[in-house]
């Protein structure tokens, strides 16, 4: 008698179980869109709790892994000079309803800065 083999699980993770989600912010000047390095950008949960802090590089970008727990979060941004800018981004919405990334695996939003 053959032993049972087990099934091989696929490697594609079905999208509405990812794991996480990949957002990336770009950090421009309002005024002359260009970017801005050095950037402090923080995600917050929807209630405005701390979840992950990174720095914008030097072309202005940061990248964050989000748990896929995570629906919607708040993209806070300071920067020297410059007047703080915060937002809410919706990664999915249960209802269907309009969303920044539709559920997607990799997310990009831009935050623009105006100077002080």
């Amino acid at each position: 008698v053959q032993p049972v083999q087990p099934v091989p699980e696929s490697s594609e993770p079905d999208s509405s179980e990812l794991a996480s989600w990949q957002l990336t912010v770009r950090v421009v000047s309002a005024t002359t869109q260009r970017t801005i390095g050095g950037a402090a950008v923080r995600l917050l949960k929807e209630d405005r709790s701390f979840l992950y802090s990174g720095t914008s590089n030097d072309v202005g970008v940061v990248l964050f892994q989000v748990p896929s727990s995570e629906l919607k979060v708040v993209v806070d941004t300071k920067a020297e000079g410059y007047a703080p800018n915060s937002r809410l981004y919706k990664w999915t919405n249960p209802q269907g309803r309009r969303s920044d990334c539709y559920g997607e695996k990799s997310c990009k939003t831009q935050m623009a800065l105006n100077p002080n």
